[in-house]
């Protein structure tokens, strides 16, 4: 297996990288930390994801730390690998898709890009183990040697080295193969174990199954002949059955029959006492008849005295409503006191708040003139300031000029019109007085013009405030004015309505007087209707009664009829109970017969279901001890079969225990020879053998004799460490599959060796293309780049991020 060419795309520190590998002795340099070895990890990510960054240090194991520092949360992580292996061209892809983190992974090979030969994380994974022969742990073991590890090899203690040589040479995996040997072996001795104390004695349960079918063949024989018994008596149950049942059926009919006759007599005695009944009313409905042709004449007399009796009643009620009336009345005349007392009161206030008003008014009309007059004085008084202003600007002008003139002598020029003073500057100076005194004159004026304006203005001022608080005033009092106005139309409508009242309750008390009501009369009117009333009630019960009359009649009738069609019935019944011929002893002897056939059929019933049981029971016990028998012989065929298979498991052990010892036997002195080949390289034939000891503990042979290698400086240490790595990975390399590993990458190994010996190291790597076709030489050594046939820099391009440049 080679390396052909990787794209990096968001992974780690390179955003997008695409470099191809050659056949060759490869650097890869650069400076500390900028991803040199990321390539490599690349690498092994893309062939087996995580499983092949275990071991890388805290930080750089977890998915999240791939995505490069800077790519946005969709943005995706891939890396996708061209190899060779056995002539054939492969490409896997793995990404790590978007913000949820999604892990995709194809593998193609060359012709058939279009369908992947495998996918997903453990498909690839699996199908590029058979594919190279390694898994991620041996791929590492025999593809990547680092410093700090070489360096680390001569400090351990012998146990350990001997660890990690047979993990680096895979014989650790013979040991586990042992050990599940050795474990699948103790768990089927544990099985047999289990077998062995379950298991029962075949010959005794075959004994015991042929007495159990004995013991069957006899409660089989017992039921049978308890079957026919109880055959037999149910025939004689059944004969009892038919005779006792002919005797219930004579017992029905003569018991129904009976039964008839005793209805028929309970109804015959109710119909006899209807005909009573009906025969008291018959009598009670014609007395009721004559009865009611005596009550006709004084029930004429109701309808008048109704009448009139009702007109009494509406008169009463009617006269009922005067004290109401009287008390409203009086009420509606003290109302109408109340209302002319308060109307007088609003008409007063009314007459007050006019006057009031009208005064008012009278200097709320001032305020506009007022008004004008203020905004007026505010306008002079500006003016006047104004001029004041410009009085003082004139003053201070001239006396600056008068005193520039006195300042001057006579030869000097006039500030005004630059000409020489001379005589005149006595007549200038006298001309600024004049003129100053006039503009002193002017403004004391115009201060005393101002002061008599500020005064006139402050009484308007206060005036105005004045007449504003009337005109609140005034407003005030127009509102109570208006509201007194209604208050006074209100109570006048009031009166309006409580006169009009008056008028009407007084007529309808008149009305109420004049009624004709009589109490007396009234009174005994009452007395003659409830008398007639009653009466009236009576007559209405007779009548009643004589209307069913006829109806009485009838009914007696077909009742005497009746109460003969069921004397003839009752006759027809009692014959026919005569033909039935039932006799109570003939009944009981049936009975008691039925009842002794079928406590004895109960009683064999019980006897067969017994044995029928016990057969049943013999039946379970033969099945229950056929499984058991069927279940021993299984155990005892699953006992060989374990005592099989435990022989085979100790003979695998043994196996692999003779051939962990022979691939250990050849694989140190094969081990010393490659080592001792290198280091003679590397050396220059200063030093020509190396050896191991049983503990892998490393020799350097010096003048033919053996010392060890911390004997020797720090730098021939490291050699010695390095040659003995490679050829590690040259022995595992041989040892893979028939796809064999032909590359190897070399970690930071230059730190501690002078140039003239890393010159030597890499001319001893350039002749290994025998065993590897390529070999990566990571460092972060200048000094070595002009000795490397094919060199792929690694540059920081920016914060967290690199790119690759192949020189």
């Amino acid at each position: 297996m080679v390396i052909r060419a990787v794209r990096l795309t968001n992974f780690r520190r390179f955003r997008k990288v695409f470099v191809e590998f050659p056949d060759n002795l490869i650097g890869i340099l650069g400076r500390n930390g900028t991803g040199k070895t990321t390539l490599v990890e690349a690498i092994s990510w893309a062939l087996y994801g995580h499983e092949a960054l275990q071991g890388l240090g805290p930080g750089r194991q977890e998915k999240e730390s791939l995505r490069r520092t800077g790519a946005g949360p969709n943005e995706d992580c891939a890396v996708e690998l061209w190899f060779e292996v056995g002539g054939e061209q492969y490409r896997v892809l793995r990404e790590i898709r978007g913000k949820a983190g999604a892990l995709q992974v194809r593998l193609y090979r060359e012709g058939s890009e279009e369908k992947p030969v495998a996918e997903r994380d453990d498909g690839v994974r699996k199908s590029l183990e058979r594919l190279i022969g390694l898994d991620a742990r041996s791929f590492r073991a025999s593809v990547l040697a680092r410093q700090r590890e070489l360096a680390a090899f001569s400090d351990l203690r012998p146990e350990e080295r001997k660890q990690t040589v047979n993990r680096l040479v895979g014989i650790d995996l013979i040991d586990r193969a042992r050990q599940q040997a050795r474990e699948l072996r103790n768990l089927q001795q544990k099985l047999a174990e289990g077998l062995e104390k379950g298991l029962e004695d075949i010959d005794q349960l075959r004994s015991r199954l042929r007495e159990a079918e004995a013991k069957r063949d006899e409660a089989k024989a017992k039921a049978d002949e308890a079957k026919q018994a109880l055959e037999k008596i149910k025939e004689q149950e059944q004969e009892k059955k038919l005779a006792y049942d002919r005797e219930q059926e004579r017992r029905a009919q003569y018991l129904d029959l009976s039964g008839k006759v005793d209805a028929k007599k309970v109804a015959l005695k109710n119909a006899q006492e209807q005909l009573i009944q009906l025969d008291q009313q018959i009598e009670e409905a014609s007395k009721a008849k004559v009865q009611l042709e005596c009550l006709g004449p004084e029930l004429e007399r109701l309808p008048s005295l109704r009448r009139e009796k009702e007109a009494m009643d509406g008169f009463e009620a009617e006269r009922r409503r005067l004290p109401d009336l009287r008390n409203g009345l009086e009420k509606c005349r003290t109302e109408q006191t109340e209302r002319r007392k308060k109307l007088g009161e609003a008409r007063a206030r009314l007459e007050v708040l006019r006057t009031r008003c009208e005064t008012l008014a009278g200097e709320v009309k001032r305020i506009p003139e007022l008004e004008k007059r203020y905004h007026d004085l505010e306008q002079e008084l500006k003016k006047i300031g104004e001029e004041i202003g410009g009085i003082k600007q004139q003053g201070e002008d001239l006396g600056r000029k008068r005193d520039q003139i006195l300042q001057l002598g006579p030869e000097s020029p006039c500030p005004v019109c630059r000409r020489p003073l001379g005589a005149h500057r006595e007549r200038v100076l006298a001309e600024f007085e004049e003129e100053l005194a006039k503009l002193r004159q002017q403004y004391k004026e115009a201060c005393g013009r101002r002061k008599n304006l500020e005064t006139e203005k402050q009484q308007a001022e206060e005036t105005l405030r004045s007449l504003r608080e009337r005109e609140k005033e005034f407003s005030r009092l127009q509102a109570e004015w208006e509201a007194t106005k209604r208050t006074a139309e209100e109570q006048e409508e009031t009166l309006a309505k409580l006169h009009e009242e008056e008028k009407q309750l007084t007529e309808k008390i008149a009305h109420l007087e004049a009624l004709p009501f009589d109490p007396e009369r009234h009174r005994t009117l009452a007395t003659e209707l409830e008398n007639l009333l009653e009466l009236q009630r009576k007559a209405e019960r007779y009548s009643a009664q004589a209307e069913g009359l006829p109806l009485l009649e009838s009914q007696r009738s077909e009742l005497r009829k009746r109460i003969h069609e069921i004397e003839g019935e009752m006759q027809e019944l009692s014959a026919r109970l005569e033909k039935v011929g039932y006799e109570p002893e003939s009944f009981e002897r049936a009975k008691r017969e039925y009842e002794e056939a079928r406590a004895e059929r109960e009683r064999v019933q019980e006897v067969w279901t017994h044995l029928h049981g016990e057969y049943r029971a013999c039946l379970r016990t033969v099945d229950e001890l056929r499984e058991r028998l069927k279940d021993a012989e299984r155990k005892r065929e699953e006992l060989a079969k374990a005592r099989a298979r435990i022989e085979d498991l100790r003979l695998l052990e043994d196996l692999f225990g003779q051939f962990r010892l022979e691939l250990a036997g050849r694989l140190r002195p094969l081990l010393e020879h490659r080592t001792s080949e290198l280091v003679r390289q590397t050396t220059n034939g200063r030093y020509t053998l190396v050896s191991l000891d049983r503990d892998y503990e490393l020799q350097l042979y010096d003048l033919n004799v053996p010392y060890p290698i911390n004997r020797f400086s720090g730098g021939e240490q490291d050699l010695v460490n390095l040659c003995f790595r490679v050829a590690i990975s040259q022995v595992v390399a041989e040892r893979s599959a028939r796809n064999p590993v032909r590359f190897i990458v070399l970690d930071e190994v230059f730190g501690s060796q002078d140039e003239e010996r890393r010159q030597q190291i890499l001319q001893v790597l350039n002749g290994l293309s025998h065993h590897f076709r390529q070999i990566f030489v990571i460092t972060h050594i200048e000094g070595v780049r002009d000795l490397l046939p094919f060199v792929i820099e690694v540059v920081e391009t920016g914060p967290q991020e690199s790119s690759v440049a192949v020189r």
